[in-house]
């Protein structure tokens, strides 16, 4: 893959959000140098299961840490990402369309989700 992202046979340690945007940063410099239009299709891990946070992520939350833990830490990186528009002075001419292929699910600490889905189908593959 001339992109290097689908060909990784190896695992990277640490946070796959934060790597994936370490990635988009070197993929828009290129297009920034070359002043070409781009568009860049950025599938994130999180919040799928399982979804280990980073420890310094985990350890902030009592309940449920691991899920509120892995949402921060993509919070993070998608910020990350919107600040990297500003630096390069392009955020006021770019389009983000922020979507999940995931409906809510629900464990023991979470509510009801069918408050949170208006009560439609609830969770994934339901």
């Amino acid at each position: 893959d001339p992109r290097g992202v689908s060909d990784l046979i190896f695992k990277v340690p640490g946070d796959d959000s934060e790597f994936l945007v370490d990635k988009f940063e070197e993929f828009l410099q290129g297009q920034i140098e070359k002043q070409t239009p781009f568009l860049a299709h950025i599938c994130f891990h999180a919040i799928h299961e399982p979804h280990p946070p980073m420890p310094e992520f985990y350890a902030k939350y009592k309940y449920d840490p691991e899920y509120l833990g892995a949402l921060e830490q993509l919070d993070k990186q998608i910020g990350r990402l919107i600040q990297l528009l500003h630096k390069h002075r392009i955020a006021d001419n770019t389009m983000i369309i922020y979507t999940s292929d995931n409906g809510p699910h629900q464990e023991a600490e979470r509510s009801d989700i069918r408050f949170s889905t208006g009560f439609l189908r609830q969770c994934k593959a339901s």
